[in-house]
């Protein structure tokens, strides 16, 4: 195996994850919004001061902080390995590559601080929900 088909071997993996990384962000953001309709339908439908909607209404909440611990650290995970893939092989092999990262030292760090915060938002949204259902059941 030549050294450029090595190149293009890791420019694959690469795209991939940079591909795999963007779907999983779309996914996560259509199941935080059909979570966020659930707890919303349910925390309309409270007004009776039923233990039983107030339940689910915490299990749909439990279940958005959950989803967005996962997906932060999922996120976090698939970064780490691009960010080896590109300042470990890629940087050191592809010339031109190296030059783009020069000029673009930001790129990988708002990148990251992008969709870090999106998810940390939806987390801090979930918890401040999940409190505020708490503080509103019935006793």
């Amino acid at each position: 195996m030549t050294e450029e088909e090595k190149i293009g071997g890791a420019w694959e993996v690469y795209l991939y994850a940079r591909d795999l990384l963007a779907k999983r962000m779309s996914y996560g953001m259509v199941a935080q919004s059909m979570l966020l309709i659930a707890f919303s339908t349910l925390a309309a439908s409270r007004s009776r001061g039923d233990l039983f909607i107030a339940f689910f209404q915490l299990v749909v909440g439990g279940l958005g902080v959950i989803y967005s611990a996962y997906q932060y650290f999922m996120v976090r995970n698939i970064n780490d390995h691009l960010n080896y893939i590109q300042e470990k092989y890629l940087a050191s092999k592809d010339l031109v590559f190296a030059d783009y990262l020069k000029y673009r030292p930001r790129q990988r760090f708002s990148r990251e601080v992008r969709q870090s915060m999106i998810i940390l938002v939806f987390l801090s949204g979930w918890v401040i929900m999940v409190a505020a259902a708490v503080l509103l059941t019935p006793a």
